[in-house]
C-alpha cells in the first residue's frame, strides 16, 4: 500500500467515523487507531501525519492515547466496523495544522 493510499484509507476512516488498523513501521501485528486529521507537518508538504486517538497497541499496555503517526510508516490499512463519536471539542485549525489539512473530523462538509 503506497502513501496515496493511505492517507485515502485514513481520510476514509475520518469520513464513515470509523476506526481504522494499520501496521507502523515494521511492527507485525496491528495497531487499532480513531483518526481525526491527517495533515502536512512542514511547508514542504513532504511529510503527512494522522493525528487521533490509538485504541488499541499490541506493543504497549496503555491505551486511548492521543498520538500522531508518520503516514509513510504505515501499512495495511483497514477500516474496521467499529465507529466512533469525538467526544471533546476537537480543531484542526490550532498551529500544529498551519501547513495545511487534508482530511478532518471537524472539516467534514
Amino acid at each position: 500500500m503506497g502513501l496515496n493510499e493511505s492517507v485515502e484509507s485514513l481520510c476514509e476512516g475520518i469520513r464513515e467515523f470509523k476506526n481504522v488498523q494499520f501496521l507502523y513501521g515494521d511492527e507485525t501485528e496491528p495497531r487499532l487507531f480513531m483518526p481525526l486529521v491527517v495533515y502536512y507537518a512542514s511547508s514542504s508538504k513532504d511529510d503527512i501525519l494522522v493525528s487521533g486517538v490509538q485504541t488499541f497497541n499490541p506493543y504497549e499496555t496503555w491505551d486511548r492515547t492521543h498520538k500522531a503517526f508518520e503516514v509513510n510508516k504505515i501499512s495495511e490499512v483497514e477500516l474496521i466496523d467499529i465507529g466512533f463519536e469525538v467526544a471533546y471539542e476537537f480543531s484542526s485549525h490550532g498551529e500544529a495544522f498551519k501547513h495545511g489539512v487534508i482530511c478532518a473530523v471537524d472539516r467534514l462538509s
